[in-house]
């Protein structure tokens, strides 16, 4: 009989999972989570994808509902990319980023 993983063990045998490919096959785009008391950028479970710098933040209208918060987030990754994109604030910790051609802060 085998012994059953826990939901712990598989989430994180998961979570190595997405660092790896993201480091080894580096995506164009990708949905990760803002940790702002450290500035960095990180998987659902935590694991670092890289550093980022936050630019300013802006309203966009949404119907019938309270404005959505957003801020512009740039991205040193793990992989040795850069990335630019966007911080939904007012949505959670989640943020869409894409590759960029610009390097440095």
């Amino acid at each position: 009989m085998s012994a059953r993983l826990t939901t712990d063990q598989i989430n994180n045998s998961f979570s190595r999972t997405e660092v790896a490919r993201f480091v080894d096959e580096p995506p164009t785009t990708y949905r990760a989570y803002v940790n702002e008391r450290d500035l960095t950028l990180t998987t659902w479970m935590g694991d670092v994808l890289g550093q980022i710098q936050l630019g300013h933040s802006y309203n966009v209208p949404t119907r019938g509902y309270f404005p959505s918060t957003r801020q512009s987030i740039r991205v040193k990754a793990i992989n040795g990319r850069w990335y630019t994109g966007t911080y939904y604030c007012s949505s959670g910790t989640y943020a869409h980023i894409m590759l960029t051609a610009r390097k440095g802060w």
